[in-house]
């Protein structure tokens, strides 16, 4: 709460201070087999020294240039780690900020990943939709 936030040309602004980032590789998308691709893995260093793992793909989203938001007291910003496929606290229509009571943990393991081609009424795609090798994975 309070932080001023602001992505300008993919990278993330935190307080008016661009967060470090450093390529590590190339993360290979196997989701789909037919359409396997690599997306670059960056590593960002927040302001308390803590270091995530994004993904960012080369070319510019609807995401990577946003206005300045200020987080209201008792909000948070929430961004996801794969930088152009989520819908997160850039989008104030869709997601917006997070009251902190909506807070109730802190995620620690992959329950289940699909490679998006599952219809969630069909249950039986889920068999074939789903990447295996991230079921359990940690954070």
């Amino acid at each position: 709460p309070g932080d001023h936030v602001q992505v300008k040309g993919g990278i993330v602004y935190i307080n008016n201070q661009p967060l470090k980032r450093e390529y590590v590789d190339d993360f290979i998308d196997m989701g789909n087999p037919e359409k396997m691709r690599s997306i670059p893995r960056f590593r960002e260093t927040l302001p308390e020294g803590k270091i995530i793992t994004v993904l960012k793909e080369p070319y510019t989203t609807e995401g990577d240039n946003t206005k300045e938001f200020i987080v209201p007291a008792g909000h948070y910003f929430m961004m996801g780690d794969n930088r152009d496929n989520s819908v997160d606290s850039r989008f104030q229509e869709d997601v917006g900020f997070v009251p902190e009571e909506n807070i109730v943990g802190r995620a620690e393991i992959i329950f289940f990943s699909t490679d998006g081609s599952a219809n969630w009424f069909l249950p039986w795609t889920w068999v074939t939709a789903a990447r295996w090798s991230r079921i359990g994975e940690g954070f």
